[in-house]
């Protein structure tokens, strides 16, 4: 796979930092039922008709369901870390539930905790977990790359406030995309 290519290709021996420009979960093609899981606490009311939506441990649990169907593209990702390399993720507008620090730091957690279970070596699991960067916006290393998501230029997918697209702590402002 691609990831698998730039973990064992390094230019002059470099590290690599992949930049994952937005919508890497789709959360919002992710339709769960509360009884799918088994769980009911914290749910919005529409949970029950439309399926969970973006709170936060809506969101961990399918962040959950998508390390668990798609595990080896997180092995690659852990891997690819746990190598010595860096993956930044851009929060896009399918994916804006990685705005809640929690589900964050699942995925952090659960690419470090595969590094530690393929019996990697030379990093610890911290060192992985701290190479693992969300970007709410744009991702910039000066001189080199500014990448952006598209979705704030476009009227039907952008949030009123790019960098806190939730008015409270709860749920994620909707938008027309949504």
């Amino acid at each position: 796979t691609f990831v698998e290519h730039y973990t064992s290709e390094r230019r002059s021996g470099l590290p690599w930092t992949l930049v994952i420009n937005g919508d890497m979960v789709d959360f919002m093609g992710v339709c769960l039922m509360p009884a799918d899981v088994g769980w009911v606490a914290d749910l919005h009311p529409d949970s029950h008709v439309y399926g969970l939506g973006s709170r936060a441990h809506a969101a961990q649990i399918k962040l959950r369901m998508v390390i668990d169907r798609h595990a080896r593209l997180f092995r690659a990702l852990a891997t690819f870390v746990g190598q010595g390399n860096k993956l930044a993720l851009v929060v896009g507008n399918h994916d804006a539930e990685f705005h809640w620090p929690g589900v964050q730091e699942l995925l952090r957690r659960a690419i470090a905790s595969t590094w530690t279970s393929l019996g990697g070596e030379g990093r610890t699991a911290d060192e992985v977990f701290s190479d693992v960067t969300f970007h709410p916006w744009f991702y910039l290393e000066e001189g080199v790359a500014w990448i952006e998501h598209g979705h704030q230029y476009d009227p039907y997918c952008s949030f009123e406030h790019a960098l806190d697209p939730a008015t409270d702590e709860q749920d994620l402002d909707a938008n027309v995309g949504d």
